[in-house]
């Protein structure tokens, strides 16, 4: 499965995530993403977003990650680089992805 989670950015640090979706091919998280379909991106409020591809069973591997951020011109999302990235208490960020 493809899960879709949002991620917001505050003073250099991950502040805020959220998984908002599931999907069966990396086309539909994909297009979830850059289109920002119901509004995702919750009108800027998340910079981020990234489609984790995983798979079934206890402690899966990922095995895909594409990240996304939020061109707030346009309202879509686009296609990055994975920025590195700091939770709040100073590890390197890691996504929930199941919540």
């Amino acid at each position: 499965m493809y899960f879709l989670t949002t991620v917001r950015l505050r003073e250099d640090q991950v502040d805020d995530q959220r998984p908002v979706g599931y999907f069966r091919t990396f086309k539909d998280a994909a297009l979830c993403a850059k289109r920002n379909r119901c509004d995702i991106f919750e009108d800027g409020y998340y910079d981020y977003a990234i489609v984790i591809y995983i798979e079934p069973g206890l402690y899966p591997n990922t095995r895909q990650e594409q990240w996304y951020a939020f061109n707030r011109e346009e309202r879509i999302g686009y296609e990055i680089d994975e920025p590195v990235l700091i939770d709040k208490f100073g590890h390197n960020f890691s996504p929930y992805i199941i919540g």
